[in-house]
């Protein structure tokens, strides 16, 4: 599963990558996922030293649309005071029960 094996390989300008370091000599240690030619469904990662110009950091990956849409998400403050006003209630509920108000 860990293993070493050298591969020699081409990657297209514009292959996604990420730079996991950087070293004070200019080279960058890149991690590149790409696909098995033999096996398609296998995918291959390679990490490696290289020189500074082989990757540059942008500032936004492109992401395709998708047509699904995203859940709305609820304000967590709206819950916390939804809950906060129905254990009032419920306080007040009981407290009646009990003739704490008479």
């Amino acid at each position: 599963m860990f293993r070493r094996v050298p591969k020699n390989w081409v990657g297209p300008a514009g292959t996604y990558c990420q730079i996991i370091g950087r070293w004070s000599d200019g080279t960058v240690r890149l991690q590149v996922g790409l696909i098995d030619t033999q096996y398609p469904d296998r995918k291959l990662s390679i990490d490696g030293r290289f020189p500074g110009w082989v990757a540059q950091p942008i500032a936004g990956r492109p992401v395709l649309p998708s047509n699904v849409p995203a859940k709305p998400r609820r304000p967590l403050r709206a819950v916390f005071i939804i809950t906060l006003l129905a254990a009032i209630e419920v306080a007040a509920y009981v407290a009646r029960l009990h003739g704490a108000f008479r």
